[in-house]
């Protein structure tokens, strides 16, 4: 938010700081639907495009964020967030539907 709150809109500097923050951010582990959000909203569709959705893997054909972007969010079960911010799934969701498999 600072660098949205203090950087001109649309300037090249402000484009640079929020993607290298936003690289930070998934280097840790630490994407949540905040920082996805506001990441989306600060920066330009190419550069949001180049960033989260471009590699994004598929999770029940919806492209959704890598597991690490989000691994120490501090849940033992992480939500499984869509490129567009929707929380579409879990680990323990999974974990269940994989349960579910290993009893038949």
């Amino acid at each position: 938010q600072c660098c949205a709150n203090l950087l001109s809109p649309g300037s090249a500097e402000r484009e640079k700081a929020l993607r290298s923050i936003f690289r930070t951010c998934r280097k840790d582990g630490l994407v949540n639907r905040q920082v996805l959000k506001q990441f989306q909203s600060t920066v330009s569709t190419e550069a949001y495009h180049c960033e989260v959705v471009q590699d994004a893997p598929r999770y029940d054909g919806v492209k959704s964020l890598p597991e690490t972007w989000t691994r120490s969010l501090g849940r033992k079960r992480n939500p499984i967030i869509s490129v567009g911010g929707d929380v579409i799934g879990s680990m323990a969701h999974n974990d269940h539907k994989m349960r579910k498999r290993w009893e038949k």
